[in-house]
C-alpha cells in the first residue's frame, strides 16, 4: 500500500504559454527531495486551464522524472466519463502508476452517479485509482459512500482535501488496510497524520518537500515532539495559503503563494494563469520573510542531490 508525502507539481508558465523545460526541471527536483511519490497534472498544476493536450505533456513530464524512483499517480479527473477514461488509459499506457481523479465538478452530478463514475474507471483501466476529494467542488460523497467504493475495490486510495481532519481520519478508521487515506489539506496535515492516515498531498509539499517528508517520517516513527518543532514554523506558510490571513495583508490565492515561494526559492515557474494575478507588494513581502528560513530548513532535510 502506498503511503508518505505525495508531491504536487505546478505548471511552469512564460509569456508563450507552458514551459516545458522549467517544469520538467521542477519536477526533477521534487523527485530528488526525498518525497515518496508524485501526484503531476492535479489542482496545484492548473489543469483547468491547460487543453487536453497539455496535460499529457504534464503527466508525461511527471513520468519521465521519476524514471521508476518513487510512484506517479497522474491527475487524470475530466468532468466527463468519457475523457476521465481516455486521460486514465493514455497516463497508463505512458507508465504511470496509478490515477488521482477529482470528482466530477461544477454541474454537481447526485452521488450516485458520481460512484458510477468511478466504477466506470474503474472497468476501463487496470491501474489504482485514487479519488480527489476537495471541499471546494461542491460535489459531496459520504464517507460511506466511499468506504464502499472502496470495499467494491474501485479506489485503492482517497485524497481529503478538507481543512477539518474529521472525514480523512474517520475514513481510515472505517477501511484500515483496504486503502491509502491522505490528508489534502495543509491546515489539518498534523492532525490528521497523527491520527494515522497513511500520507499527506497539498500545498506544502510542492515547495518544501524534504521538509513535509521529514515531518512526515517523524510522525511515523512515533517521534510527535520532534516533528511538532518542524511543523510550527511551517504553519506561517500555510496560514498564507489557506488562511485567515495576517489582518494587514489581502487575501491571496493558494497558486500566487505558492508559485512566489517556489521563485523566492529559486525554481522559475513563472506567474499564475489568470485569471489569478501574481503575488505582489506586501503579500510577497510578507511571504519572502516566511519563505527564506523555510528555506534554509528545508535544505537542513534535503538529500544531497537535491541541494
Amino acid at each position: 500500500m502506498i503511503g508518505g508525502v505525495f508531491s504536487p507539481t505546478v505548471t511552469a508558465m512564460s509569456d508563450d504559454g507552458v514551459d516545458l523545460a522549467a517544469t520538467a526541471r521542477h519536477m526533477r527536483r521534487l523527485v530528488d527531495s526525498g518525497v515518496h511519490g508524485l501526484c503531476p497534472g492535479g489542482s496545484g498544476g492548473e489543469f483547468v486551464g491547460l487543453t487536453f493536450e497539455e496535460r499529457q505533456q504534464i503527466i508525461a513530464l511527471g513520468i519521465q522524472a521519476s524514471n521508476g524512483r518513487i510512484p506517479v499517480y497522474a491527475g487524470t479527473g475530466c468532468y466527463s466519463t468519457r475523457d476521465t477514461i481516455k486521460l486514465s488509459k493514455w497516463a497508463a499506457a505512458e507508465g504511470a502508476d496509478g490515477f488521482m481523479v477529482l470528482v466530477p465538478w461544477l454541474m454537481q452530478p447526485l452521488e450516485q452517479d458520481v460512484a458510477d463514475h468511478f466504477r466506470r474507471l474503474r472497468e476501463a483501466v487496470d491501474k489504482p485509482i485514487m479519488i480527489y476529494h476537495p471541499e471546494t467542488t461542491g460535489v459531496r460523497l459520504s464517507l460511506d459512500t466511499m468506504a464502499r467504493l472502496i470495499e467494491e475495490g474501485v479506489f485503492a486510495a482517497a485524497k481529503i482535501s478538507q481543512r477539518d481532519p474529521s472525514l480523512a481520519r474517520d475514513l481510515k478508521r472505517a477501511v484500515g488496510d483496504k486503502a491509502a487515506i491522505f490528508i489534502g489539506h495543509d491546515t489539518s496535515a498534523f492532525e490528521a497524520l497523527c491520527a494515522g492516515v497513511d500520507g499527506w498531498i497539498s500545498g506544502s509539499p510542492i515547495v518544501f518537500p524534504s521538509l513535509t517528508a521529514r515531518i512526515f517520517n517523524l510522525i511515523r516513527a512515533g517521534r510527535l515532539e520532534e516533528a511538532r518543532q518542524l511543523w510550527l514554523p511551517l504553519t506561517d506558510f500555510v496560514r498564507l495559503e489557506f488562511g485567515p490571513f495576517p489582518p494587514e495583508l489581502p487575501s491571496a490565492h493558494i497558486i500566487a503563494v505558492v508559485k512566489a515561494a517556489l521563485i523566492i526559492l529559486g525554481d522559475e515557474v513563472g506567474d499564475p494563469l489568470a485569471p489569478i494575478q501574481p503575488l505582489r507588494g506586501a503579500g510577497l513581502d510578507y511571504l519572502r520573510r516566511i519563505v527564506e528560513p523555510l528555506g534554509r530548513l528545508e535544505n537542513t532535510y534535503a538529500p544531497q542531490q537535491a541541494k
